[in-house]
């Protein structure tokens, strides 16, 4: 049974407890989202070749089910594949969705970082050219205190 097939079954045997009617192929192409209903015609046609659906003669909405209770547990383990495999998806989504967000973030932040760093850096250099300025007054004062004696012109 394929994947596509799974679904079709999964549903008929759903719809059919529900309401203890069979769906229409029209009701199975829009539950399923299919465009068409010659694929669902296929499927339906897969699974009674398959022996897992046979028809009812002399009734419309005529599909069964074969052997539904023992096919109940294999039905449960698709459903939670399918389920699986949607929260696979929706989880996948969601990590592309964080990662594109939080690397933005991050890309903006690192920006304002830079331009932070940048900054900081000029005013450090800016200080070390006040230091220097300030050490090179000094050592003159020295000089001149050491040659004139009270530093005065």
């Amino acid at each position: 049974m394929t994947p596509a097939q799974a679904r079709v079954y999964e549903l008929i045997l759903k719809l059919s407890r529900r309401s203890r009617i069979t769906p229409s192929y029209e009701e199975i192409a829009h539950k399923l989202k299919l465009r068409s209903i010659a694929t669902v015609h296929k499927h339906v046609q897969a699974l009674i070749r398959d022996g897992h659906l046979t028809r009812t003669p002399g009734r419309s909405r005529n599909l069964v089910c074969v052997s539904a209770p023992f096919k109940d547990r294999e039905s449960e383990l698709i459903e939670l594949r399918l389920e699986v495999a949607s929260a696979r998806t929706r989880i996948d989504s969601f990590d592309r969705t964080l990662r594109f967000k939080v690397g933005d973030a991050v890309s903006a932040v690192r920006s304002e970082v830079q331009e932070r760093i940048a900054v900081l850096e000029s005013e450090l250099r800016q200080r070390d050219r006040q230091i220097k300025q300030l050490r090179a007054e000094l050592a003159r004062a020295q000089r001149q205190s050491t040659k004139g004696g009270d530093g005065l012109p």
